[in-house]
Protein backbone atom coordinates (compact mmCIF):
# COMPACT_ATOMS: atom_id res chain seq x y z
CA UNK A 1 0.00 0.00 0.00
CA UNK A 2 1.35 3.43 -0.86
CA UNK A 3 0.95 6.63 1.12
CA UNK A 4 -1.09 8.02 -1.76
CA UNK A 5 -3.79 5.36 -1.61
CA UNK A 6 -3.57 4.58 2.10
CA UNK A 7 -4.73 8.03 3.20
CA UNK A 8 -8.12 8.12 4.96
CA UNK A 9 -9.39 10.76 2.53
CA UNK A 10 -8.74 8.53 -0.46
CA UNK A 11 -10.03 5.35 1.15
CA UNK A 12 -13.30 7.06 2.12
CA UNK A 13 -13.78 8.62 -1.32
CA UNK A 14 -15.70 7.46 -4.36
CA UNK A 15 -12.37 7.24 -6.17
CA UNK A 16 -11.29 4.33 -3.96
CA UNK A 17 -14.52 2.45 -4.58
CA UNK A 18 -14.35 3.09 -8.33
CA UNK A 19 -10.78 1.93 -8.87
CA UNK A 20 -11.00 -0.89 -6.34
CA UNK A 21 -13.78 -2.37 -8.46
CA UNK A 22 -12.31 -1.49 -11.87
CA UNK A 23 -8.61 -0.52 -11.84
CA UNK A 24 -7.19 2.36 -13.84
CA UNK A 25 -6.31 1.06 -17.31
CA UNK A 26 -2.63 1.88 -17.87
CA UNK A 27 -0.85 1.04 -21.14
CA UNK A 28 2.96 0.99 -21.02
CA UNK A 29 4.31 1.01 -24.58
CA UNK A 30 8.00 0.22 -24.33
CA UNK A 31 8.08 -1.68 -21.05
CA UNK A 32 11.77 -2.62 -21.03
CA UNK A 33 12.94 -2.82 -17.42
CA UNK A 34 9.42 -3.15 -16.06
CA UNK A 35 6.34 -0.99 -15.69
CA UNK A 36 6.96 2.75 -15.68
CA UNK A 37 7.34 4.22 -12.19
CA UNK A 38 4.67 6.88 -12.80
CA UNK A 39 1.90 4.52 -11.67
CA UNK A 40 3.73 2.89 -8.76
CA UNK A 41 1.96 5.03 -6.11
CA UNK A 42 -1.38 3.84 -7.52
CA UNK A 43 -0.28 0.28 -8.30
CA UNK A 44 -2.89 -1.60 -6.27
CA UNK A 45 -5.61 0.26 -8.17
CA UNK A 46 -4.02 -0.01 -11.62
CA UNK A 47 -4.33 -2.64 -14.31
CA UNK A 48 -1.33 -2.67 -16.65
CA UNK A 49 -0.99 -3.73 -20.27
CA UNK A 50 2.69 -3.65 -21.22
CA UNK A 51 4.31 -3.99 -24.65
CA UNK A 52 7.86 -5.17 -25.31
CA UNK A 53 8.95 -6.63 -28.70
CA UNK A 54 12.25 -8.08 -27.42
CA UNK A 55 11.48 -11.71 -26.44
CA UNK A 56 14.44 -11.97 -24.07
CA UNK A 57 13.39 -8.81 -22.24
CA UNK A 58 9.83 -10.16 -21.99
CA UNK A 59 11.20 -13.30 -20.39
CA UNK A 60 13.15 -11.26 -17.84
CA UNK A 61 10.13 -9.09 -17.00
CA UNK A 62 7.89 -12.13 -16.61
CA UNK A 63 10.39 -13.95 -14.40
CA UNK A 64 10.88 -10.88 -12.22
CA UNK A 65 7.13 -10.55 -11.75
CA UNK A 66 6.84 -14.21 -10.76
CA UNK A 67 9.83 -13.99 -8.42
CA UNK A 68 8.95 -10.72 -6.71
CA UNK A 69 5.20 -10.60 -7.17
CA UNK A 70 3.37 -7.81 -8.95
CA UNK A 71 2.11 -4.78 -7.00
CA UNK A 72 -0.50 -4.09 -9.67
CA UNK A 73 -4.14 -5.09 -9.65
CA UNK A 74 -3.32 -7.02 -12.82
CA UNK A 75 -0.41 -7.15 -15.26
CA UNK A 76 -0.69 -8.27 -18.89
CA UNK A 77 2.58 -8.28 -20.85
CA UNK A 78 2.19 -8.41 -24.63
CA UNK A 79 5.27 -9.84 -26.36
CA UNK A 80 4.73 -7.82 -29.51
CA UNK A 81 5.80 -4.50 -30.95
CA UNK A 82 3.32 -1.78 -31.79
CA UNK A 83 3.30 0.01 -35.12
CA UNK A 84 0.89 1.52 -37.60
CA UNK A 85 0.28 -1.86 -39.25
CA UNK A 86 0.07 -5.58 -38.49
CA UNK A 87 2.83 -7.90 -39.68
CA UNK A 88 6.58 -8.06 -39.07
CA UNK A 89 9.24 -5.38 -38.70
CA UNK A 90 12.95 -5.07 -38.07
CA UNK A 91 13.92 -4.12 -34.53
CA UNK A 92 17.25 -2.32 -34.78
CA UNK A 93 19.45 -3.36 -31.88
CA UNK A 94 21.43 -0.46 -30.43
CA UNK A 95 24.51 -0.47 -28.19
CA UNK A 96 22.30 0.65 -25.29
CA UNK A 97 19.23 -1.65 -25.45
CA UNK A 98 16.98 1.15 -24.15
CA UNK A 99 17.59 2.85 -27.52
CA UNK A 100 16.39 -0.12 -29.64
CA UNK A 101 13.92 1.05 -32.27
CA UNK A 102 11.95 0.04 -35.35
CA UNK A 103 13.79 2.96 -36.99
CA UNK A 104 17.51 3.15 -37.64
CA UNK A 105 19.57 5.69 -35.68
CA UNK A 106 20.53 8.78 -37.65
CA UNK A 107 24.26 8.42 -38.27
CA UNK A 108 24.73 12.18 -38.67
CA UNK A 109 23.64 12.90 -35.09
CA UNK A 110 25.40 9.85 -33.68
CA UNK A 111 28.69 11.00 -35.21
CA UNK A 112 28.22 14.71 -34.53
CA UNK A 113 27.64 14.27 -30.81
CA UNK A 114 29.69 11.09 -30.33
CA UNK A 115 26.61 9.23 -29.06
CA UNK A 116 28.26 5.98 -28.02
CA UNK A 117 24.97 4.53 -26.74
CA UNK A 118 23.30 4.88 -30.14
CA UNK A 119 25.42 2.65 -32.39
CA UNK A 120 23.55 -0.05 -34.26
CA UNK A 121 24.77 -3.54 -33.34
CA UNK A 122 22.24 -5.82 -35.04
CA UNK A 123 18.67 -6.52 -36.08
CA UNK A 124 15.84 -8.75 -34.96
CA UNK A 125 12.62 -9.54 -36.81
CA UNK A 126 9.65 -9.06 -34.48
CA UNK A 127 5.87 -9.28 -34.81
CA UNK A 128 4.01 -5.96 -34.73
CA UNK A 129 0.40 -4.88 -34.61
CA UNK A 130 -1.65 -1.78 -33.86
CA UNK A 131 -2.75 -0.48 -30.50
CA UNK A 132 -6.40 -0.52 -31.60
CA UNK A 133 -6.12 -4.19 -32.59
CA UNK A 134 -4.88 -5.07 -29.11
CA UNK A 135 -7.33 -2.90 -27.18
CA UNK A 136 -10.50 -3.69 -29.10
CA UNK A 137 -9.81 -7.24 -30.29
CA UNK A 138 -7.34 -9.08 -28.08
CA UNK A 139 -8.45 -7.23 -24.92
CA UNK A 140 -12.09 -6.76 -25.86
CA UNK A 141 -13.21 -8.01 -22.43
CA UNK A 142 -11.42 -5.14 -20.65
CA UNK A 143 -13.50 -1.96 -21.09
CA UNK A 144 -10.92 0.25 -19.35
CA UNK A 145 -7.65 -0.67 -21.05
CA UNK A 146 -6.00 2.40 -22.53
CA UNK A 147 -7.27 5.10 -20.17
CA UNK A 148 -3.72 6.30 -19.49
CA UNK A 149 -0.89 5.76 -21.99
CA UNK A 150 2.85 6.05 -21.53
CA UNK A 151 4.86 5.62 -24.73
CA UNK A 152 8.62 5.58 -25.23
CA UNK A 153 9.60 3.77 -28.42
CA UNK A 154 12.57 5.75 -29.73
CA UNK A 155 11.13 7.56 -32.71
CA UNK A 156 8.00 5.57 -33.60
CA UNK A 157 5.59 7.21 -31.15
CA UNK A 158 3.50 8.95 -33.82
CA UNK A 159 3.06 5.81 -35.94
CA UNK A 160 1.98 3.82 -32.89
CA UNK A 161 -0.47 6.46 -31.71
CA UNK A 162 -1.84 6.73 -35.26
CA UNK A 163 -2.57 3.01 -35.02
CA UNK A 164 -4.49 3.75 -31.80
CA UNK A 165 -6.80 6.53 -32.99
CA UNK A 166 -9.90 4.75 -31.74
CA UNK A 167 -8.29 4.10 -28.36
CA UNK A 168 -7.31 7.76 -28.06
CA UNK A 169 -10.79 8.94 -29.03
CA UNK A 170 -12.85 6.46 -26.99
CA UNK A 171 -10.71 5.56 -23.97
CA UNK A 172 -7.66 7.69 -23.29
CA UNK A 173 -7.67 10.76 -21.03
CA UNK A 174 -3.90 11.26 -20.65
CA UNK A 175 -0.71 10.50 -22.56
CA UNK A 176 2.94 10.72 -21.53
CA UNK A 177 5.08 10.42 -24.64
CA UNK A 178 8.76 10.69 -25.29
CA UNK A 179 9.17 13.37 -27.96
CA UNK A 180 12.11 14.48 -30.07
CA UNK A 181 13.25 17.87 -31.29
CA UNK A 182 15.70 16.56 -33.88
CA UNK A 183 15.83 13.50 -36.13
CA UNK A 184 17.64 11.05 -33.87
CA UNK A 185 16.18 8.17 -35.90
CA UNK A 186 15.85 8.27 -39.67
CA UNK A 187 12.49 9.68 -40.75
CA UNK A 188 11.01 10.02 -37.28
CA UNK A 189 8.33 12.57 -36.40
CA UNK A 190 9.14 15.66 -34.38
CA UNK A 191 7.35 16.93 -31.27
CA UNK A 192 5.35 19.45 -33.32
CA UNK A 193 3.86 16.67 -35.46
CA UNK A 194 2.94 14.52 -32.48
CA UNK A 195 1.44 17.50 -30.63
CA UNK A 196 -0.69 18.38 -33.68
CA UNK A 197 -1.89 14.78 -33.94
CA UNK A 198 -2.88 14.58 -30.28
CA UNK A 199 -4.50 18.00 -30.41
CA UNK A 200 -6.69 16.75 -33.27
CA UNK A 201 -7.76 13.94 -30.89
CA UNK A 202 -8.81 16.39 -28.16
CA UNK A 203 -5.62 16.49 -26.07
CA UNK A 204 -3.99 19.60 -24.66
CA UNK A 205 -0.23 19.77 -24.15
CA UNK A 206 0.51 20.54 -20.48
CA UNK A 207 4.27 20.38 -20.08
CA UNK A 208 7.64 18.72 -20.51
CA UNK A 209 9.52 16.51 -18.11
CA UNK A 210 12.98 14.92 -18.12
CA UNK A 211 14.69 16.94 -20.82
CA UNK A 212 17.60 15.19 -22.50
CA UNK A 213 20.26 17.61 -23.70
CA UNK A 214 23.29 17.26 -25.91
CA UNK A 215 26.45 19.24 -26.77
CA UNK A 216 30.06 18.48 -27.55
CA UNK A 217 31.07 19.50 -24.00
CA UNK A 218 33.92 21.64 -25.21
CA UNK A 219 33.52 23.96 -22.22
CA UNK A 220 34.38 23.06 -18.63
CA UNK A 221 31.08 23.62 -16.82
CA UNK A 222 32.91 24.41 -13.58
CA UNK A 223 34.16 27.64 -15.11
CA UNK A 224 32.02 28.32 -18.18
CA UNK A 225 28.39 27.98 -19.10
CA UNK A 226 26.41 27.38 -22.26
CA UNK A 227 22.91 26.26 -23.01
CA UNK A 228 22.73 22.81 -24.58
CA UNK A 229 20.55 21.51 -27.36
CA UNK A 230 17.32 19.82 -26.32
CA UNK A 231 17.06 16.53 -28.19
CA UNK A 232 14.32 14.68 -26.30
CA UNK A 233 11.87 15.10 -23.46
CA UNK A 234 8.79 13.48 -22.01
CA UNK A 235 5.63 15.43 -22.88
CA UNK A 236 2.39 15.32 -20.89
CA UNK A 237 -1.00 15.61 -22.59
CA UNK A 238 -4.44 15.72 -20.97
CA UNK A 239 -7.88 15.54 -22.52
CA UNK A 240 -8.80 18.69 -20.61
CA UNK A 241 -12.59 19.09 -20.20
CA UNK A 242 -12.31 22.54 -18.65
CA UNK A 243 -10.96 24.35 -21.68
CA UNK A 244 -10.66 22.44 -24.92
CA UNK A 245 -12.51 20.04 -27.16
CA UNK A 246 -14.66 18.47 -24.43
CA UNK A 247 -16.92 20.90 -22.51
CA UNK A 248 -17.71 20.54 -18.83
CA UNK A 249 -20.38 17.89 -18.55
CA UNK A 250 -19.21 16.19 -21.73
CA UNK A 251 -16.91 13.73 -20.01
CA UNK A 252 -18.03 10.59 -18.22
CA UNK A 253 -17.76 10.11 -14.47
CA UNK A 254 -15.19 7.37 -15.03
CA UNK A 255 -13.08 9.52 -17.36
CA UNK A 256 -13.21 12.44 -14.93
CA UNK A 257 -11.94 10.21 -12.12
CA UNK A 258 -9.16 8.79 -14.31
CA UNK A 259 -8.08 12.25 -15.36
CA UNK A 260 -7.99 13.51 -11.78
CA UNK A 261 -5.91 10.54 -10.62
CA UNK A 262 -3.45 10.91 -13.49
CA UNK A 263 -3.14 14.64 -12.75
CA UNK A 264 -2.09 13.67 -9.22
CA UNK A 265 0.32 10.98 -10.44
CA UNK A 266 1.98 13.43 -12.82
CA UNK A 267 2.05 16.07 -10.04
CA UNK A 268 -0.25 18.54 -11.80
CA UNK A 269 -1.93 19.13 -8.47
CA UNK A 270 -3.41 22.51 -9.41
CA UNK A 271 -5.15 20.92 -12.40
CA UNK A 272 -6.42 18.12 -10.14
CA UNK A 273 -7.91 20.71 -7.78
CA UNK A 274 -9.63 22.39 -10.74
CA UNK A 275 -11.17 19.06 -11.71
CA UNK A 276 -12.29 18.39 -8.14
CA UNK A 277 -14.00 21.77 -7.97
CA UNK A 278 -15.68 21.34 -11.36
CA UNK A 279 -16.97 17.78 -11.01
CA UNK A 280 -17.43 17.00 -7.32
CA UNK A 281 -19.56 18.57 -4.60
CA UNK A 282 -20.07 18.52 -0.84
CA UNK A 283 -18.18 16.08 1.35
CA UNK A 284 -16.85 14.16 -1.65
CA UNK A 285 -15.22 17.28 -3.05
CA UNK A 286 -13.77 18.07 0.37
CA UNK A 287 -12.29 14.58 0.73
CA UNK A 288 -10.74 14.67 -2.74
CA UNK A 289 -9.34 18.17 -2.31
CA UNK A 290 -7.76 17.17 1.00
CA UNK A 291 -6.27 14.08 -0.66
CA UNK A 292 -4.77 16.19 -3.46
CA UNK A 293 -3.45 18.86 -1.10
CA UNK A 294 -1.86 16.25 1.15
CA UNK A 295 -0.15 14.60 -1.83
CA UNK A 296 1.23 17.98 -2.88
CA UNK A 297 2.55 18.94 0.56
CA UNK A 298 6.28 19.56 0.82
CA UNK A 299 8.36 18.45 3.78
CA UNK A 300 9.78 21.86 4.58
CA UNK A 301 12.38 20.45 6.97
CA UNK A 302 13.72 18.24 4.19
CA UNK A 303 13.73 21.15 1.75
CA UNK A 304 15.67 23.34 4.17
CA UNK A 305 18.06 20.50 5.02
CA UNK A 306 18.84 19.88 1.34
CA UNK A 307 19.42 23.58 0.69
CA UNK A 308 21.79 23.79 3.63
CA UNK A 309 23.58 20.65 2.40
CA UNK A 310 24.03 22.37 -0.96
CA UNK A 311 25.55 25.37 0.84
CA UNK A 312 27.91 23.10 2.73
CA UNK A 313 28.91 21.34 -0.48
CA UNK A 314 29.64 24.64 -2.21
CA UNK A 315 31.67 25.92 0.74
CA UNK A 316 33.67 22.70 0.71
CA UNK A 317 34.22 22.81 -3.04
CA UNK A 318 33.89 26.40 -4.26
CA UNK A 319 35.46 25.53 -7.63
CA UNK A 320 32.52 23.20 -8.27
CA UNK A 321 29.85 25.70 -7.23
CA UNK A 322 28.33 26.08 -10.69
CA UNK A 323 28.02 22.33 -11.27
CA UNK A 324 26.70 21.65 -7.76
CA UNK A 325 24.06 24.37 -8.08
CA UNK A 326 23.13 23.22 -11.57
CA UNK A 327 22.71 19.62 -10.43
CA UNK A 328 20.55 20.76 -7.52
CA UNK A 329 18.27 22.74 -9.88
CA UNK A 330 18.14 19.95 -12.48
CA UNK A 331 16.89 17.50 -9.86
CA UNK A 332 14.04 19.87 -8.96
CA UNK A 333 13.39 21.52 -12.31
CA UNK A 334 9.75 20.49 -12.59
CA UNK A 335 9.09 21.85 -9.07
CA UNK A 336 10.24 25.34 -9.95
CA UNK A 337 6.96 26.64 -11.39
CA UNK A 338 6.73 29.39 -8.79
CA UNK A 339 7.66 32.63 -10.59
CA UNK A 340 4.06 33.72 -11.20
CA UNK A 341 3.07 32.95 -7.58
CA UNK A 342 6.13 34.79 -6.28
CA UNK A 343 5.33 37.89 -8.30
CA UNK A 344 1.77 37.95 -6.96
CA UNK A 345 2.82 37.56 -3.35
CA UNK A 346 5.96 39.71 -3.48
CA UNK A 347 7.86 36.84 -1.88
CA UNK A 348 11.43 37.92 -1.49
CA UNK A 349 10.75 41.43 -2.75
CA UNK A 350 12.61 44.30 -1.10
CA UNK A 351 10.67 46.68 1.13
Amino acid sequence: MSALTDSPEFRSSALHCLFEAAPLGFVDIGARGGVHEIVEPFAAHTGVVGFEPDPEECRLITEAAKRNGSPFANFNLQAVGLAGFTGEAQLHRISAPTNDSLREPNARYVERYDMVKWHKVGELTVPVTTLDAIIFDRLADDPNAGEFIKIDTQGTELEILSGGSRTLSDRTVAVISEVSFCELYDGQAMFSELENFLRDHGFAFYGFDLFRLRSLNKLDKRTHWSRERAIQADAVFFKDPLLGAAPVGGISERSTACLLVVAVLTEYYEFALELAAAFYTGDERSRIETWITTAATLNLEDEARELMALGDAVRGNPDGAAVLAGSFVDARRKRNDVAYWSSRTNLGAED
